[in-house]
């Protein structure tokens, strides 16, 4: 790894890494709500309230799609995810 990437990984912040985890929890094809929820390992409870959540993430730039309860991810989602986990040496999961 080299230094620069070395600073990259070292300046993540818990809101980023918050969010590319939601961000590869939705993942390729998308999820419901629920299914985001059960995903995340949060308890079934909040629910109701992970949908706020993701539509209040700081940094989202357009990156999630809302129809109904489903969310996806644009083109612009898919690609800053991508090119995040890369620059981070990682990739994320296949769901």
């Amino acid at each position: 790894m080299s230094a620069e990437q070395n600073n990259k990984v070292n300046k993540i912040s818990r809101g980023e890494i918050e969010v590319l985890c939601i961000l590869c929890a939705i993942g390729r094809l998308g999820v419901t709500v629920t299914e985001l929820t059960e995903r995340l390992g949060i308890s079934a409870t909040l629910t109701p309230f992970v949908m706020k959540c993701v539509s209040a993430l700081p940094g989202d730039e357009g990156w999630i799609a809302t129809d109904g309860d489903r969310l996806t991810l644009t083109i612009d989602g898919s690609r800053h995810l991508t090119t995040r986990l890369k620059e981070l040496g990682t990739r994320a999961p296949r769901w």
